[in-house]
């Protein structure tokens, strides 16, 4: 027999089993607007596996816009459960204590229910009808995603530019300002080899643009080839911008009279606009034995337009296939050796 003052080791018991829960408590102010009702029902159908608890206070006036949901049956109240209190050391969390521990309890717990108020617990499900409505707004989701990103896999211009031979001097001003951006832009006079054949190498460079920027101008609207691949354009659900020059909105088709156009002269506001600028602050530094590209950064850097902050060049990225844009921010000895070459830089994708 174990004296008294022996501490009694607890007992060694293996439970049934232990169940892991993830738990997210919902207040009665949390939901209030109908976006707030939206993100409860997304994180709902994301997280099958937790369980949802709604708690209010007893007595309180209930909160309509839940029970209008519950009622129109995009929400179900499973279980109400009562004699929950708030935790008194941790935020946003309940303890349940049944009313015969005001007498029976620990001190804590009957100063706890002495204080109240007291909560009510209600389990939240998600009926079957909404789970399937969602199910089916996912899947349209993922694959109108899908297109998109077909796409964009299938895009090898981003700017198909229809002209006018006559137009050409505007057409290619247009055309070095997307190139200078650091994109792709389709140009015939440009784009075109010699010995290739013209029609199919058109038709091929419409199908993979990402758009068509048609020049308006007398001659264009008279001209069956920019007849043809605006057409084609419109047929193939690109997007259409038409460039006005020389020309009123009043003189376009009428299938594209109700487009939005822009005149001539606003061309880098549209550039401005489809091709937002991301930049990226970069230090590159050459080191001694990078003899060539030291050789080809002195011979860039003697360009004094490279020196200026606000003109740029374009190169291509060999791992994405796509054009950045740099601008030379300075460009300094390094201090610690006189052969190494330091270049800041401003890189524009």
């Amino acid at each position: 027999m174990a004296e008294e003052d022996e501490i009694q080791s607890f007992p060694d018991i293996t439970p049934s089993k232990i169940t892991h829960k993830e738990v997210l408590n919902i207040e009665e102010f949390d939901i209030k607007t109908e976006e707030e009702f939206k993100s409860l029902i997304h994180d709902m159908f994301e997280y099958p596996e937790r369980d949802f608890y709604y708690f209010q206070e007893k007595g309180s006036p209930k909160n309509q816009l839940m029970l209008s949901k519950e009622e129109a049956g995009h929400i179900s109240f499973a279980e109400t459960e009562f004699f929950y209190y708030k935790h008194p050391k941790f935020k946003r969390d309940y303890i349940h204590l049944e009313r015969h521990a005001d007498e029976n309890g620990d001190e804590w717990e009957k100063e706890i229910i002495q204080k109240g108020p007291m909560f009510m617990r209600t389990t939240l499900r998600l009926p079957e009808r909404t789970r399937r409505e969602l199910e089916i707004l996912r899947r349209l989701e993922l694959e109108e995603e899908f297109k998109r990103r077909r796409k964009e896999a299938e895009y090898t211009t981003d700017v198909f530019i229809s002209y006018a031979s006559a137009d050409g001097n505007e057409a290619n001003q247009i055309y070095e300002a997307i190139l200078a951006r650091g994109k792709k832009a389709f140009l015939a006079s440009k784009s075109l080899k010699p010995g290739e054949d013209f029609a199919d190498e058109i038709r091929h460079a419409l199908v993979s643009s990402r758009e068509l920027w048609l020049l308006v101008s007398p001659t264009s609207l008279k001209s069956d080839w920019v007849l043809s691949e605006w057409g084609a354009a419109w047929v193939l659900d690109k997007r259409i911008v038409p460039i006005l020059h020389r020309c009123s909105p009043e003189q376009l088709p009428d299938r594209i009279r109700r487009l939005h156009c822009i005149d001539f002269y606003k061309f880098a506001d549209l550039i401005e606009q489809t091709f937002p600028l991301k930049e990226w602050s970069v230090t590159q530094v050459f080191k001694p034995e990078h003899e060539e590209k030291l050789k080809e950064l002195d011979e860039f850097m003697s360009w004094p337009a490279h020196r200026d902050s606000k003109q740029g060049f374009a190169f291509p990225d060999p791992e994405t296939e796509k054009m950045w844009l740099v601008y030379c921010k300075s460009y300094e000895h390094d201090d610690s050796d006189p052969k190494l070459r330091k270049r800041h830089m401003l890189l524009i994708h």
